[in-house]
């Protein structure tokens, strides 16, 4: 997503999601890329869903207001601000967005916004918005205070309801294996 030689370096890094917010078609393009590379895998039926966290949250949006064709997009603390917003019917995937409420990134004012848009748009979507917890409440560890991290183990809210929103979404016979989903898994 970031282009060669940014992994594992925060400063570049940072530069290339900054680039990325200011360019949503180039950002857009890479990410169908990378679908693009999995609907060719041969274990692949065509059923796509996206998932993001974070950054990976803010493309999975946007990729979805672009009218990607896939099938849902998962947002896990991910912005809700768009300096493309979607139109009338160009959203396409049903859309979860997972969201803390004291969240400083992502305001509830940016929220609001955000519902009005897709609304707007005409999109099928679902938020969740968890009370106490802080951007990045799937993270390990966090500041004291306000609830950052929202337990995720076994069959836990945050988890189930990743697992039967993609489950219905892409028409799964059994939910996805929770030791797969990274944010997810059980210690």
């Amino acid at each position: 997503m970031y282009g060669r030689g940014v992994a594992g370096n925060r400063e570049r890094i940072m530069a290339s999601i900054a680039e990325l917010r200011d360019d949503i078609a180039k950002l857009c393009q890479r990410a169908r890329a990378g679908i693009d590379v999995l609907v060719s895998h041969p274990q692949v039926d065509g059923r796509v869903a996206a998932v993001g966290y974070c950054f990976g949250g803010m493309v999975v949006l946007e990729l979805a207001r672009s009218g990607a064709d896939i099938a849902g997009a998962v947002s896990v603390h991910g912005s809700l601000t768009t300096s493309r917003p979607a139109r009338a019917g160009t959203v396409k995937a049903k859309l979860l967005v997972c969201h803390g409420a004291l969240g400083p990134h992502v305001p509830m004012t940016k929220v609001n916004a955000f519902v009005q848009e897709m609304n707007e748009a005409g999109a099928d979507w679902q938020l969740a918005v968890y009370g106490g917890a802080m951007h990045g409440f799937t993270h390990e560890t966090g500041p004291r205070g306000a609830r950052r991290r929202i337990p995720c183990r076994g069959r836990r809210p945050l988890c189930h309801r990743h697992a039967k929103f993609l489950q219905r979404t892409i028409r799964l016979k059994h939910p996805p294996d929770f030791k797969l989903m990274t944010h997810c898994s059980a210690p």
